[in-house]
């Protein structure tokens, strides 16, 4: 049996609550094929500062796939285009190479504090967008948790930095295999989304999962064995 130390390495990128926290319901089913490595934001501002960031906290002289969720779908974008050759087999899970959500994007930097802080409000739009009907109580508590935890600063910053990138022409550069992860009932990344991805990735395979935006949390079992399936029979590539 292999150790440890003989395990394939994967970098887990967060989504816009940024402390990778939130892979704790998936994890159990990866680390035992894998050497995990959770990235993890904190004061960065600009999206370079996100790609340098996630770039510090990724293994430089070993083979490593990336597993980026929503907003991390960019910066792995960025990275996986950056002709490393480390950078093998990845994936990407509810994940766009542009805003999602044009309009709520582009308003979002006038919109008040209060709107990205937690609130009544607030708790409700992640009941019903992010975690959806399928969600277990652990699940639906722990995104409330995250957000509590955020800064709002940090989200709407976030949110206004998806209005500005746009990576769409950098997927026909990435050379890894990629999977990509469809929730079929996301209401915050929309199934064309996942079609700009597919139509520009050169190599690159996508598989629908019932459930809601954060798939990985709700369905992490089915997820998890997509990502082993899918990293460790490109393991050579």
């Amino acid at each position: 049996m292999d150790t440890y130390q003989d395990k394939p390495h994967i970098a887990l990128l967060p989504g816009l609550e940024g402390t990778g926290e939130f892979f704790s319901p998936i994890i159990p089913y990866l680390e035992k094929h894998f050497k995990i490595h959770v990235v993890r934001y904190t004061d960065e501002v600009t999206f370079d500062d996100y790609v340098n960031s996630a770039l510090d906290q990724i293994p430089k002289d070993t083979p490593v796939s990336l597993v980026a969720e929503s907003f991390s779908g960019l910066i792995a974008i960025a990275l996986l285009e950056s002709k490393n050759p480390n950078y093998r087999a990845s994936v990407l899970s509810a994940a766009f190479c542009k805003s999602p959500l044009p309009f709520f994007t582009k308003l979002s930097k006038y919109l008040p504090k209060w709107f990205f802080s937690s609130n009544a409000v607030s708790k409700a739009l992640i009941d019903l967008l992010a975690t959806g009907a399928d969600a277990t109580p652990d699940i639906r508590d722990k995104a409330r948790e995250l957000f509590d935890k955020g800064s709002s600063s940090q989200f709407q910053n976030r949110v206004n930095i998806i209005n500005k990138v746009n990576l769409c022409r950098k997927l026909k550069k990435i050379k890894a295999p990629l999977l990509y992860i469809q929730a079929t009932e996301d209401d915050i990344v929309l199934s064309d989304s996942g079609a700009k991805i597919k139509k520009r990735a050169k190599n690159i395979k996508m598989v629908r999962v019932k459930g809601s935006h954060l798939i990985l949390q709700t369905q992490p079992e089915k997820c998890a064995e997509l990502i082993i399936s899918h990293i460790t029979s490109n393991s050579q590539i």
